[in-house]
């Protein structure tokens, strides 16, 4: 993840999926207001939105450590993840 917190989602399916998402620049500054589209340019399309379909599936079932735990969640011996009071991460990955 970038130092910022902040990360591509070229970076997030390598991190999750353990997978290259060509990003190639020919393709991502191609004229996509044409009115037909190249099949490049739609399988480039599809592929990407697979991905953020398969990495929202996977995302939203990691524990939220932007919150708190109310007092009545916390158990002793619970395992948690500590996230700064900045809130600023390298990685929430786990």
């Amino acid at each position: 993840m970038a130092s910022t917190g902040s990360v591509g989602m070229q970076q997030l399916v390598k991190d999750c999926f353990g997978e290259h998402l060509s990003k190639d620049p020919s393709i991502l500054f191609s004229d996509w207001d044409k009115e037909t589209l190249t099949k490049e340019l739609i399988d480039y399309a599809a592929l990407d939105t697979i991905k953020v379909l398969q990495l929202y599936d996977l995302l939203r079932q990691k524990v939220d450590l932007s919150r708190q735990l109310t007092k009545e969640e916390g158990q002793p011996g619970m395992k948690v993840d500590i996230v700064p009071a900045h809130g600023s991460v390298t990685c929430m990955m786990s």
